[in-house]
């Protein structure tokens, strides 16, 4: 899946599938099948490892660029806060893996996140620590 969009500041493109789809281990990654495994921080744009606005956690807190289609500056406190995946065996029994918290397991947390970045510290009252959960199976009731 690509996602493109056009912004004040001109088109982007943000690849989001490919390293999920290398992280599952129906792709080669190191789960079992449907199952998120590692890598989920690959640079979808690089191929590079480490977590940044271009990783499936969207780790805008932990790049410089930020994230400029959506104005937001370098280390913006921002990224996804949980994260799903299913596959079309797991689909068809009405299953998927879910987990609160950023899909990498890394947690986000405020105290230190804010004495690092003291420019954000207008957010202090709003920022909240969001510890990564495992990955649950859920599937519906039969």
């Amino acid at each position: 899946m690509f996602l493109l969009w056009q912004t004040s500041q001109g088109t982007s493109l943000r690849l989001a599938s490919r390293p999920w789809l290398i992280s599952t281990g129906e792709y080669g990654g190191s789960g079992p099948p449907g199952k998120p495994g590692a890598p989920a921080a690959v640079d979808a744009a690089t191929g590079g490892t480490g977590p940044n606005a271009n990783t499936l956690c969207g780790h805008v807190d932990n790049d410089p660029r930020g994230c400029p289609e959506f104005s937001w500056a370098p280390f913006w406190p921002g990224g996804s806060v949980q994260g799903k995946v299913t596959t079309a065996s797991l689909a068809k029994d009405l299953k998927m893996w879910a987990r609160m918290g950023h899909p990498c397991g890394e947690d986000f947390l405020a105290g230190p996140y804010l004495a690092k970045h003291p420019e954000f510290h207008w957010q202090a009252c709003y920022l909240k620590d969001i510890k990564a959960n495992p990955w649950t199976l859920f599937e519906a009731k039969k």
